[in-house]
């Protein structure tokens, strides 16, 4: 079973899409905003959760069966132990592409403007 973690960010979807559909709404896109990536962690998060859901906790309070035995916790701490050479290179790879992210138009974080002209 996999772990249980809280949808994050549901509403968020590419700049460009948002842009298109407000235009089908009859909006009109008056300005556009493109933050800085401040936080290089999206390939070490999603390392995480990789090893996270082929090894989960078992111990959350609304599962139904026991909490997990030694072998299993075991079995996880090691499989963690061994996906650290894939954390450190994600890591890496996220502040790599951090580095090139503020000379494009790649970003994390974006603000939208849009208008309407009063229907009549």
């Amino acid at each position: 079973m996999a772990a249980l973690v809280a949808p994050q960010h549901l509403n968020l979807m590419p700049a460009a899409n948002l842009r298109r559909r407000l235009g089908e709404l009859g909006f009109e896109v008056v300005l556009e905003q493109h933050g800085e990536p401040h936080d290089p962690v999206d390939l070490l998060a999603a390392c995480w959760l990789l090893l996270d859901d082929l090894a989960p906790r078992e111990d959350a309070p609304w599962l139904p069966r026991e909490p997990p035995g030694g072998p299993r916790r075991l079995l996880r701490a090691l499989l963690f132990l061994a996906g650290v050479p894939v954390l450190l290179l994600a890591t890496g790879l996220d502040r790599l592409v951090n580095r090139f992210a503020g000379r494009t138009r790649l970003s994390n974080a974006y603000r939208l403007l849009a208008r309407r002209d009063a229907r009549p």
